[in-house]
């Protein structure tokens, strides 16, 4: 409100203001002194509501003392990188697209004007000295903590755009300081234009980039959520996925981010405990003292580090010590007692959506894989679009993190699901694992004939790697010739990986050279990084 009212403020003429207008001015000041001395108080007695903003302060200061223990929420806050002062980088890229230089520009007029105002017109400018005194304030938050950058760019950008004002700063004529202003609006306008479109660039390399596959999977828990669950279940789950839960799927979440008060705080540290070396009676007892359905564990917190290099689990164990031998994550998926308090509903790469049991179960040695295959492939779920994709992507974690034998339970299982409901490159990414780790042709072969199936014999990445397993393994040549033709036919004929094999096949098994050439030449224009393209360079 106060920006709103000193912006439509003339910054070039002195404050003038009848009668009425001076009332309405002095109750807002007076309005403002109150609620900073009410802060100021809070600050002062370190009400519990504020004390975790006292602690940060002091630790980005250097003033925390070293042999006091930081709690949860300070220890959150000191160790992200968004909450750590603002890197060189910053500096650096806001000089370069002309931020800095122009906001110089601007306080400089400012400045001017307001020494002319003072001592050449005797007269005071308080709109001109409020936005350079916010301005400076909110860019000293911003250099102090980096996540106060969402003050200080936009200040920065409210007194850079000073340098286009159409009023007179130097004592110009009426008409050169029009044109003068219009020529700095005209600059102005071409360096955002240009600044958004690299920013638009960026957007884009992020939505086609990994930003995407976190975006899709985030989409794909949010839908499972909406078909499966009631309106009324409660979920339990850290800020950012309960966030997507809250705003995605319109259901009750159990914290919010915006928590600024002791009693708030104090409930998201008791969630925030699944991120640690908790027990599965410890989490399982705060989740149902808050009335949570299911539980959502995000994989990539599991595996975060902040910009401090802690993990979640050592930010929390440090903070409320450990009851348990291993991580919460790592439990949910290992522990009997888990599996008989958390019930695997819903697996994708990034997401694990457990049903939260309000009684144990008798059976303790029912084991997480052996709950999620039966609720997969159970007459209620089995056609439900991500049944197979869910299965083959869990048996994929488990390998990765814990060994074949325990995911070879849920990879036996998978093929079961049926066909429409698979993730055709997590198919081909096991047959590979089979056939290039395991060497074992038989299963792999399956595997492989099942992930061609599942692409609709559309991906000619997935065929040429079945085309090369046949020719190199089963010594099947002219099958292998046949599924490389039929690859170059799909919607992406020019794969260097496809062209390349295919190339080296003809050429090692005395066929076509010409043609051999030819593919070979399509697969280096196409991708000249590409392994198998710098391999047979001076063969081909």
């Amino acid at each position: 409100m106060l920006i709103g009212i000193t912006s439509a403020i003339d910054m070039t003429s002195p404050l003038k203001l009848n009668h009425k207008m001076s009332i309405l001015y002095r109750l807002m000041r007076v309005s403002v002194v109150a609620g900073l001395l009410v802060y100021l108080r809070n600050f002062v007695v370190c009400s519990s509501d504020t004390a975790h903003i006292i602690e940060v302060l002091k630790d980005n200061l250097g003033l925390a003392d070293p042999n006091k223990k930081q709690d949860f929420h300070t220890l959150l806050y000191t160790t992200q990188t968004e909450f750590m002062p603002l890197a060189l980088d910053w500096y650096k890229k806001l000089h370069a697209q002309g931020m800095v230089p122009c906001t110089m520009l601007g306080a400089v007029l400012a400045v001017i004007q307001l020494v002319q105002n003072l001592l050449i017109d005797h007269r005071s400018n308080t709109a001109a000295v409020f936005i350079l005194g916010q301005g400076v304030a909110c860019m000293i938050m911003a250099a102090v903590m980096m996540r106060f950058c969402v003050l200080g760019v936009p200040m920065a950008a409210v007194i850079a755009s000073l340098t286009a004002s159409r009023h007179r700063f130097l004592n110009l004529s009426h008409s050169a300081s029009y044109w003068v202003s219009w020529v700095l609006t005209a600059a102005v306008i071409v360096a955002v234009m240009y600044v958004g479109l690299d920013n638009a660039k960026l957007g884009w390399e992020v939505q086609s980039g990994s930003g995407s596959h976190q975006a899709v999977e985030t989409a794909s828990m949010v839908r499972w959520i909406q078909r499966n669950t009631h309106q009324n279940d409660i979920f339990f789950s850290d800020f950012v996925t309960l966030s997507a839960v809250k705003l995605g799927a319109r259901r009750p979440i159990v914290i919010h981010p915006q928590y600024e008060s002791a009693a708030l705080r104090e409930r998201a540290g008791r969630v925030y405990r699944m991120l640690g070396r908790t027990t599965p009676e410890t989490v399982h007892g705060f989740a149902t003292d808050l009335g949570a359905a299911y539980l959502v564990m995000c994989r990539r917190h599991c595996e975060w580090k902040t910009g401090a290099k802690l993990s979640f689990d050592q930010i929390i164990d440090k903070a409320f010590g450990s009851n348990g031998k291993q991580p919460f994550c790592t439990a949910l998926h290992l522990s009997p007692e888990a599996s008989s308090l958390f019930e695997l509903q819903m697996y994708n790469s990034e997401f694990s959506v457990f049903k939260i049991r309000n009684t144990p179960y008798n059976r303790a040695h029912r084991t997480q894989q052996r709950i999620f295959i039966d609720h997969s492939l159970s007459p209620a779920n089995r056609n439900d679009p991500g049944t197979g994709r869910g299965l083959c992507l869990y048996a994929t974690m488990l390998q990765e993190r814990y060994g074949d034998s325990l995911a070879n339970t849920v990879f036996d299982q998978v093929l079961s699901a049926p066909l429409g409901t698979h993730d055709p490159q997590c198919l081909n990414n096991h047959a590979i694992h089979l056939d290039e780790d395991l060497d074992m042709p038989g299963p792999a072969e399956k595997w492989y004939e099942a992930a061609v199936a599942a692409s609709n014999r559309k991906s000619a990445s997935i065929l040429g790697d079945y085309a090369y397993f046949r020719y190199l393994i089963l010594k099947d040549t002219d099958g292998a010739l046949e599924l490389y033709e039929e690859a170059l036919t799909t919607g992406e004929p020019d794969n260097a990986q496809v062209l390349c094999s295919y190339a080296v096949v003809i050429s090692n098994t005395g066929g076509n050279r010409v043609k051999s050439r030819k593919l070979y030449a399509r697969a280096s224009i196409a991708d000249s990084t590409n392994q198998c393209v710098r391999d047979f360079s001076k063969t081909l």
